[in-house]
């Protein structure tokens, strides 16, 4: 519904259904700039879930809700969500950037080659790895000294990935 917050839809690929929802250019306007947040989207390698990384500092698994085999008229529902509490700073603070999230953000992400993990790079300079199902962290993966910026599991083994940023590391 359109009021439901856990609704994800493509930016270019509203249909005329979701569209006639839509009531006034206030509406699509309101819309376009909730997409916006949205600084990433990836599809997993054998299923229909989809990972959506935020400004806000989260990340979504999307599954589809299906209605009669159909995922268009189900929509997406979001299987959960992933964030990690920015540290408190040294005056006791919360770590907020310009008004901005509490959470870390997410710079990167790939899932696993089996699709059932999710790792995620982290402006901690963390990758963290995620259990694509039930949403829990598994692991905090430490190494680099600057923030990663690229993510790519192994093309077989799913235990491997690489992992990339500016620190050379």
């Amino acid at each position: 519904t359109r009021d439901d917050p856990d609704v994800i839809r493509a930016k270019y690929g509203m249909s005329s259904k979701v569209k006639a929802h839509l009531e006034t250019p206030e509406d699509i306007r309101r819309e376009m700039m909730e997409l916006d947040d949205v600084n990433l989207v990836l599809w997993a390698h054998y299923s229909d879930a989809v990972v959506s990384t935020g400004k806000d500092g989260t990340a979504r698994v999307w599954r589809p809700r299906l209605r009669g085999g159909d995922v268009a008229s189900g929509g997406w529902a979001c299987a959960f969500v992933a964030a990690v509490p920015a540290p408190q700073q040294d005056d006791g603070s919360e770590g907020r950037r310009r008004g901005g999230p509490l959470n870390l953000m997410v710079n990167s992400a790939c899932w696993s080659q089996d699709d059932q993990r999710l790792l995620m790079s982290y402006s901690d300079h963390s990758v963290r790895v995620w259990c694509a199902i039930g949403g829990t962290m598994q692991h905090v993966l430490h190494g680099h000294i600057g923030e990663v910026f690229v993510l790519s599991p192994h093309p077989r083994d799913p235990r491997l990935a690489l992992s990339a940023g500016y620190d050379g590391r």
